[in-house]
Parts: structure tokens; sequence; C-alpha cells
């Protein structure tokens, strides 16, 4: 079946000056694929994957470029024009996509980018908006903590950042999380810390299971044994550092270093860890 904002694979049925001739399973699964849009090597009885999308007569034709972002998907994405129609985007189609004034929220401006869903309007034609709650869940209640999931971070609070979730709920990753520089707009893998009493989701960048923790004890301990038993690395340290040593958070650190030293097998001074 065809769908308009999503990807397609068709069989080439006939070429001619325009470009190339597609089709489905059914009759009328048919659509044109513009000689601009595909590369010249195509031949009758290929199969191609393609993307769908509308024209700027509103018919549906066919590309093998690659969008940015699919319907039911959310991407970072600049925009290029802001007319009195509304702003219009990069998607990394020829056509750019329209984020009409009443999707915008605050008004976007031309040269700077912005988190945009894309969604089918009231005519049928592909869309964006940055008014995501509207199509994201919140409610975790299908997730279980320690379960994996692709993240898009959206926007920074004194909290944290409010992250996209496979592009279907919204959730929360606290600034106690936080690894490294993050910034609104990047796509990374991250996990389901909890899913709250009242089905919230928050999120963390490392998985909370006992085997990450034993791998953490472990890599802190062969750590000290390549420095002689001794390391300044402690609690104290910066989350930067720890962040740069271990690839984790400082509260997930000082946790292995507790564990550590419960076990007997480090003393924790002041500025200093060492092996017992």
């Amino acid at each position: 079946m065809i769908e308009i904002g999503q990807h397609t694979t068709l069989t080439v049925i006939a070429r001619g000056a325009q470009g190339y001739v597609l089709q489905g399973q059914g009759p009328e699964e048919r659509l044109d694929l513009p000689a601009q849009e595909a590369p010249s090597t195509l031949k009758p009885g290929e199969q191609v994957r393609v993307f769908v999308y509308l024209d700027s007569d509103d018919v549906p034709v066919a590309t093998t470029r690659e969008p940015k972002v699919v319907v039911g998907q959310c991407a970072w994405l600049s925009v290029k024009e802001v007319n009195a129609v509304g702003a219009f985007v990069d998607w990394g189609l020829g056509k750019d996509l329209l984020v009409p004034f009443a999707e915008q929220g605050t008004p976007m401006r031309a040269g700077r980018s912005y988190l945009i869903y894309a969604y089918i309007d009231s005519t049928g034609r592909i869309a964006g908006t940055r008014r995501l709650d509207t199509y994201l869940s919140t409610d975790g209640s299908q997730f279980s903590a320690g379960d994996e999931v692709d993240l898009v971070l959206w926007e920074r609070s004194d909290l944290g950042f409010k992250a996209v979730i496979n592009h279907t709920h919204v959730g929360m990753l606290f600034e106690r999380e936080i690894l490294g520089e993050l910034k609104p707009g990047e796509s990374l893998r991250g996990y389901i810390q909890e899913v709250r009493p009242d089905t919230r989701i928050n999120l963390s960048l490392q998985r909370h299971t006992a085997s990450a923790r034993d791998a953490l004890q472990s890599a802190i301990f062969q750590d000290l044994q390549s420095r002689g038993g001794v390391s300044t690395l402690t609690d104290k340290s910066s989350p930067e550092a720890i962040f740069e040593a271990f690839g984790v958070s400082k509260k997930s650190y000082k946790k292995a270093l507790g564990a550590l030293y419960r076990a007997r097998m480090i003393e924790l001074e002041p500025g200093i860890v060492r092996l017992v």
C-alpha cells in the first residue's frame, strides 16, 4: 500500500524522457519517479525503494532522495524561509516542508533550527508542527524500567531535557542523568529509568542494571590497577572528568565507589582513591 509521507518499494515498469513509471501491487498503485529524483541507471523490472510525497500540484510522486523526516516522526530542521504562509524548513527534498503559523507556537525565524514533527494536514498534504505534545504521549504504561529506546532531545530547562522517545512518547532526562555536553536536536540511545506512578517517564543515558553496575565497578578496579593502585578521580571530581574517564554520570560513579568501599576493595581518602 502506498502512503503519502512514507517509504515503499515499487517496480520500474517504464522509462521515458521525464523519468520512470513505478508500479505497486495493485493496478492503482502507480507513481511517476521524475528523472531528477532518481539515478539514471534504473531499468524496467528493477525494484526501487522510494519516498512518496506530493508535488507542487498536489500529485503523489516518488523520489529516491532520503528525507530528513517522515510522517509520524520528528527531526531537527533548519528554516530556509518565512513568508505570509508560514515557515519553510529544509527536510532534504526539493520541495521544502511548510510549518504553518498556527503550528509554530513562538514565531520561527529563518536560519534557526527547531524540532519538527511531520504529519498529514486536513487537506492531505504533508506539513510540519512544533506542537509535538499534540501528537506524542506522556503515558509510559507500555514501557518497563531498563527498556532501550531512541531519543531526540527537545527542550532544555533547569530540570534537564524533555526528550522524544521512539517518535511516539515524551519523557524527562533529568540533569543528574546528563552525560557530557548535549544540545537540543541530538539523537541518541537511552533507557527508561522508571515509569512513575502518574505514568510519566523518567529517562537515563545509562542502563541501571546489576550487570551495568558490576561492569563499572570492574572498570574502576582495573583502572586503579593500571595506575599503581592510586587515582585522584574521587566522588568529589567534576562530572565532566568522570564522564571522560568512564562514560558514566557522577551519581553512578559515586555508587560504584561506595560498593567497592563496602566490599573493602578500596580506601577513600581526601582527593585519593586507593586499592586496599
